[in-house]
């Protein structure tokens, strides 16, 4: 149930994957700007710079075709509402007609005999 509540927690996951790996390559751009080290170093920072930049424009081109593939729909709140409730239906629906014979059964039959001792 869960999984169903959180299904729009990818794209603000996105968003802040996004801000992490910029914030990652603006520090490593900075470190490359120092230069202060040994070649290999430089090296490892140049393949990690070109590691991160990439997972960015990953990130990006996977960012715009979510907004070009479902755009915000006016009833979209009433839309997702409906599904979450035909899911729980379709998920927990068995076991609530259950409990409910489970229980209903046992009432009617109380209420029966408490009505017949009344009426009497």
């Amino acid at each position: 149930m869960a999984e169903r509540r959180g299904r729009n927690l990818p794209k603000y996951g996105l968003e802040a994957r996004l801000a992490n790996a910029r914030n990652t390559e603006r520090r490593l751009t900075e470190l490359l700007k120092e230069r202060t080290g040994k070649l290999s170093d430089v090296l490892a920072v140049e393949n990690e710079h070109a590691r991160v930049r990439g997972e960015i424009e990953r990130m990006e081109a996977e960012k715009r075709t979510c907004q070009t593939r479902w755009p915000s729909l006016p009833y979209q709140s009433m839309v997702d509402g409906i599904v979450s409730f035909a899911l729980f239906l379709l998920e927990d629906g068995p076991s609530l007609i259950l409990w409910g014979a489970v229980l209903f059964l046992p009432a009617r039959l109380i209420w029966k005999r408490v009505r017949r001792s009344f009426a009497h």
